[in-house]
């Protein structure tokens, strides 16, 4: 199987060459993929990352990292869906100036 890294994978219309969403399921080593993102750099709009295979530790500092980098996260079961606050901001005011 063929894969990118994390900064290697943009959304052609997000800002701070960032991706829209970022989905991560690495049987295990999941956090330590989602280490590897440059979070100045790379800040995908949305993240879905699998928890389910991670110890105790791993998980609270996956949680920290997310937090500290500016997501909100929701479990859904196995998987954490985190959002970027600053960027899904962005969007719906972008959003809504198109409306106008």
């Amino acid at each position: 199987m063929q894969g990118s890294s994390l900064p290697s994978i943009r959304c052609p219309h997000a800002k701070r060459d960032s991706g829209c969403a970022s989905h991560v399921d690495a049987e295990g080593h999941d956090y330590e993929v989602l280490k590897t993102l440059d979070f100045a750099k790379h800040a995908p709009l949305s993240i879905f990352v699998e928890h389910k295979y991670l110890s105790d530790a791993q998980n609270t500092e996956m949680l920290h990292l997310l937090h500290k980098n500016g997501y909100s996260v929701r479990d859904c079961g196995e998987d954490y869906f985190a959002v970027n606050e600053k960027a899904n901001k962005r969007l719906q005011r972008t959003a809504r100036m198109r409306r106008r």
